[in-house]
């Protein structure tokens, strides 16, 4: 009834098995890369799906609408963005850390 007079707190969030400290309102993604995981991602939005991963437990608030990149399948099996996914409680979440990279260089000419 009065949630919005509790403090945000912060959450602890397992991404394979690597623990991190999440602040209130921050996404796991960003979470992640500020501890040094080096999490699979690219866009930063929610537009590229690279970021994928799945929700083992916990909630998550999402910040915009993942089904225009993630399948029906994959939203069926708890699949997340970490980059859009900011948890409301603590999370274990299961991603692909160690793959090969998915980061490209490019140029623009003015």
């Amino acid at each position: 009834m009065f949630a919005w007079l509790t403090k945000p707190r912060r959450a602890t969030a397992l991404i394979d098995r690597q623990r991190v400290t999440v602040e209130p309102g921050e996404t796991l993604l960003k979470a992640a890369l500020r501890q040094g995981i080096d999490f699979p991602h690219h866009c930063r939005s929610g537009g590229c799906g690279v970021c994928k991963c799945r929700l083992l437990e916990g909630k998550v608030k999402e910040l915009t609408d993942s089904s225009y990149v993630l399948s029906e399948t994959e939203l069926a099996g708890g699949y997340i963005l970490a980059c859009q996914s900011v948890p409301r409680s603590d999370v274990s979440v299961a991603v692909a850390l160690s793959g090969p990279s998915v980061r490209q260089r490019t140029r623009g000419t003015p």
